[in-house]
């Protein structure tokens, strides 16, 4: 008799038993940067640019399935939507916003990645190149023609020439600065 009971308990605990699914690293390289598992919650971009954020419900080897929220403010309440089961395939995301980004819901729910607490950002998107170079022309210029001197003659064509070439650098810093990691080579992902 306690050889049924043992065996039916057995049997019991079994199928209540929630074991765990399957899980995804985010790995930059060989280096595990992130750990996603079920009930994990997990803000990503897809292909098409949208940012989508939820808590994991189920992984497999090609899909990520979540519950996707969109929080919206109204003064000091937040409302919480919840869209049950979205299932995305691994492959459509894009990108996921590093550990030094903040993730910012606006009034209609939609996130917004914002840069948080990132050292040099300001430097490594070319901001300040371009403030500088672009201040030191405008000044330049408006000194010359407060003094009702031609701006562009030959001794103050190399000054501007080197604030346009500060200017440059700082826009290519614009275009090439992607503050998020972007799976691909660098970053991908692992389903264990």
């Amino acid at each position: 008799m306690t050889k049924i009971k043992w065996l039916t308990a057995l049997l019991f605990f079994v199928s209540v038993a929630d074991a765990q699914q399957g899980f995804l690293i985010l790995k930059k390289r060989n280096k595990n940067l992130l750990s996603y598992f079920k009930g994990s919650h997990i803000v990503f971009q897809l292909k098409d640019g949208q940012w989508l954020g939820g808590t994991i419900t189920k992984i497999t080897p090609d899909s990520l399935f979540l519950i996707q929220e969109i929080i919206r403010y109204n003064g000091q309440l937040a409302d919480t939507l919840r869209y049950y089961n979205t299932g995305i395939p691994i492959n459509e995301i894009h990108a996921l916003p590093t550990n030094k980004e903040l993730v910012n819901y606006d009034m209609n729910g939609n996130i917004h990645i914002i840069l948080g607490h990132e050292k040099f950002v300001w430097v490594r998107n070319g901001f300040v190149f371009r403030i500088m170079g672009a201040g030191y022309i405008g000044l330049n210029v408006a000194n010359h023609l407060i003094d009702k001197d031609p701006p562009f003659v030959s001794n103050n064509v190399g000054r501007l020439a080197g604030a346009a070439a500060v200017l440059l650098f700082g826009e290519t810093l614009k275009v090439f600065f992607y503050p998020h990691w972007k799976i691909g080579k660098k970053y991908h992902f692992q389903y264990m």
